[in-house]
């Protein structure tokens, strides 16, 4: 069978999106105020629903600036299928469900999850799927509930309140990580444009593979990946920031990346290429 391969280079905060009636939701009350952690390429903000064996968790990752945010949602009532895919269907503040995405089962805390692309700003998203559906939807820092149905399955609603202070404390966080990895806060002022591929269509889909085993048994994996690209146009370092199902999503990847990638370097103010930092996420995501 063919893979349908997606790429999201730009979606912002503006973007708009066609909405489907929402059936009725079972909702849920915040039973405790949003909280934060962070790791050496993880940033973090999660909220827990209800009590006990009912309990709900709505949790956010952003993986450095210009990531999109993985929105996760963990329940027993989310199938128990680790590293499968579902197609799930997301809306804000009532207004109806949108397109079908990607989402991939894992578990957190031993809690079945799954786990969606959205995004708020400008993203490098990337998908390597057998199936045409969204692979990130945008996220709205406005509303102040979300509903989800994994499909054949009931609908959720949660009540969290506007979205604008954890995505704040989520931007801080950022920065933070910024410069733990050398670059510092005043990144955005010394580097005024971005990388950008160049002729991709020579080398994106060599690069950028479907490790064959995991692609076999069908396991499917959210990447995230950090990327200097230096003053030539080449991946100078790749880190795997989070590669859930196998590691080989990691590893072959950032090998293939490093070896094949190339880039229009990013410029400073005076327009001179200078080396540069690049976030991306990949979705590898097998429906048959």
């Amino acid at each position: 069978m063919k893979p349908e391969f997606a790429c999201v280079l730009s979606l912002g905060a503006a973007a708009v999106a066609s909405f489907a009636a929402a059936p009725a939701a079972a909702q849920a009350q915040s039973s405790g105020e949003w909280q934060y952690s962070e790791g050496p390429e993880i940033c973090r903000a999660y909220r827990s629903f209800g009590e006990g064996e009912n309990s709900i968790l709505l949790q956010l990752r952003t993986f450095g600036p210009g990531s999109a945010v993985e929105t996760t949602v963990a329940s027993s009532q989310v199938p128990r299928e680790p590293n499968s895919v579902r197609l799930v269907e997301l809306g804000w503040d009532g207004n109806g469900f949108e397109d079908n995405q990607v989402g991939v089962l894992g578990s957190v805390d031993g809690v079945p999850s799954v786990t969606m692309l959205t995004a708020h700003r400008s993203v490098a998203a990337f998908a390597f799927t057998y199936d045409a559906a969204d692979v990130v939807t945008p996220l709205d820092p406005a509303a102040e509930s979300i509903q989800l149905r994994v499909v054949g399955n009931a609908p959720r609603e949660l009540r969290m309140g506007s979205l604008a202070v954890p995505l704040s404390r989520l931007t801080e966080c950022e920065e933070r990580l910024m410069e733990r990895w050398g670059w510092g806060r005043d990144y955005p002022l010394r580097v005024t444009t971005a990388p950008e591929m160049r002729d991709p269509q020579l080398w994106f889909f060599k690069a950028i593979v479907y490790p064959a085993v995991q692609n076999l048994t069908r396991v499917s994996s959210i990447l995230q990946l950090r990327l200097k690209v230096n003053a030539e146009g080449r991946v100078a370092e790749c880190v795997v920031q989070s590669s859930p199902g196998s590691s080989l999503f990691g590893s072959k990847n950032c090998t293939g990346l490093r070896k094949m990638a190339r880039f229009n370097p990013a410029r400073d103010s005076l327009g001179q290429p200078v080396e540069s930092y690049l976030q991306m996420s990949i979705t590898f995501a097998r429906f048959d």
